[in-house]
């Protein structure tokens, strides 16, 4: 055994001679274990595990097969046909290669998933909030149940197909700047958290306050102030999708078109939603809103990416640490 600038360099028979608390106080520092048998493969993947560690683990022979099963995730390189059947992902061309962009990808799937949970969170609680706030003070809600029901059917279905699909962006291109995922570490993060708190909060208090001082700001009848009420709620969820693809950046439409089926799910959802209040004036009486009323709605809903990314680092620093402490004391 020896150490390297990188890690440490060994081989299986010294491994297996460690002690249980040996091998977990080096399992994480090892870089290469030459000359292992199965059972030194078998008992590094076993380490890795008790660790947290996501493991996967590469064979190319039938002996492969307990390390290969042992294994998060068992990859198969080669056409060998016992080992395919144990094996999550193979590749038949010797190319280790092709290994960093699955890697990639996965990672990625992983981040949009999580972006649609905290999209779809923060829709439900602002909904909530919102119909529940005004019920209580004015008796009604200007966002009506089949509104509702329609905004979680469009957003969240066409929402669903698109966001997930978003590939790998330009500040996800290094591995060294996107670290590994913790099996321990919750879904949703502390990050997170503080995103759903600053979207939830502008959306609730941006579209309550229109509801009892729109008219008197705008000059318009009730009627309209509900319909401007919920199609910006609506309008909201579409650029909280657009904004989930680059959370960081200022300008969210950078690498848009690599994605066509994102963009054709947002211009989707815009014109349904725009159907879907013409029609509600042909059948159910209610306003219909002119294209200046259009553009109110649009730029309300469109200040959400500005508000979510300029507020001040300290206030969110203290949503964060706060949202930090709960995880802390539940644990």
């Amino acid at each position: 055994m020896f150490s390297c600038s990188n890690g440490i360099v060994l081989e299986g028979k010294v491994f297996r001679n460690y002690s249980k608390e040996e091998r977990m106080n080096k399992v994480d520092n090892i870089t290469v274990m030459r000359s292992s048998s199965p059972s030194d493969k078998l008992l590094l993947v076993q380490c890795l595990k008790e660790k947290g560690n996501v493991v996967a683990m590469v064979g190319y022979k039938t002996n492969d097969i307990p390390s290969i099963r042992e294994a998060n995730v068992g990859i198969l390189m080669g056409s060998s046909e016992i080992p395919k059947q144990y094996s999550d992902i193979v590749i038949m061309e010797r190319n280790f290669s092709f290994l960093v962009e699955i890697v990639r990808c996965g990672r990625c799937i992983h981040d949009n998933i999580r972006e649609y949970i905290q999209l779809q969170l923060t829709r439900n609680i602002a909904g909530l909030l919102i119909t529940s706030i005004t019920t209580v003070c004015l008796g009604y809600s200007p966002i009506t149940a089949i509104q509702l029901l329609w905004a979680n059917l469009v957003v969240a279905l066409l929402g669903g197909l698109a966001l997930p699909t978003e590939p790998p962006t330009d500040h996800r291109k290094s591995m060294n700047k996107w670290p590994p995922l913790r099996q321990n570490k919750p879904l949703i993060t502390e990050t997170m958290w503080g995103k759903l708190f600053s979207q939830t909060l502008y959306q609730t208090t941006i579209l309550v306050t229109f509801q009892f001082k729109g008219q008197a700001i705008i000059r318009i009848c009730n009627n309209v102030s509900e319909i401007m009420i919920f199609n910006s709620f609506v309008l909201c969820q579409v650029f909280n999708l657009v904004n989930a693809r680059e959370p960081e950046k200022k300008n969210v439409f950078r690498g848009i078109h690599r994605n066509r089926l994102f963009v054709v799910a947002v211009i989707v959802i815009l014109v349904l939603q725009f159907a879907f209040i013409e029609i509600e004036n042909i059948l159910a009486g209610n306003a219909k809103l002119n294209w200046v009323q259009w553009v109110a709605c649009l730029v309300v809903s469109w200040a959400i990416d500005w508000a979510t990314k300029c507020i001040p680092g300290y206030v969110m620093g203290l949503v964060e640490w706060t949202i930090r402490l709960m995880y802390w004391k539940l644990e």
